[in-house]
């Protein structure tokens, strides 16, 4: 069974830690979909999802990212461009997973306070899937390396207001 990733989030903006997560997920997954979310953000959704386009193809044409399994990762993905497709959530993110044959949830997480969000988050979603008898195979938290555990979009956000 080919397993498809569903990593959805805000991405307000995209990060090199989003990044690092959509490179970690590729390792254990044949394709993975990112769900930009469709809340009221700093960059509407349309937006948001051109900034998630831009990275990947910057990552495709500068090497940018993670060191550790970047070559790997981009070799996959210049091979198989459709092993990554940037999508707009409508509705439940459940559903919008659905939608596009996703069998495993991925959420980023930095350090434990994010764990424990998300873990709290997890049974709500598993329920979901089962309400509408789905089957999904993993719920995975998916942790930052070193390299981008510090950044958020939070921090991002201040940074790009200060002109840094």
């Amino acid at each position: 069974m080919e397993k498809i990733a569903f990593y959805s989030g805000l991405f307000d903006p995209f990060t090199r830690g989003h990044l690092n997560i959509i490179i970690r997920t590729l390792r254990k997954c044949d394709r993975i979909i990112i769900g930009v979310e469709n809340d009221e953000c700093t960059f509407n959704a349309s937006e948001r999802i051109k900034l998630v386009q831009q990275s990947l193809d910057d990552l495709l044409s500068y090497g940018c990212g993670s060191v550790q399994f970047r070559d790997e990762i981009i070799q996959r993905i210049r091979e198989n461009p459709e092993i990554i497709e940037v999508v707009a959530i409508s509705g439940e993110v459940v559903d919008t997973a659905i939608l596009h044959h996703a069998n495993i949830m991925v959420r980023g997480v930095r350090n434990d306070y994010d764990i424990h969000l998300e873990e709290e988050i997890k049974d709500r979603i598993k329920l979901q899937f089962k309400v509408r008898n789905y089957p999904i195979l993993d719920y995975h938290l998916e942790q930052t390396n070193g390299e981008v555990v510090h950044m958020s979009s939070t921090v991002t956000k201040e940074l790009c207001r200060r002109g840094e």
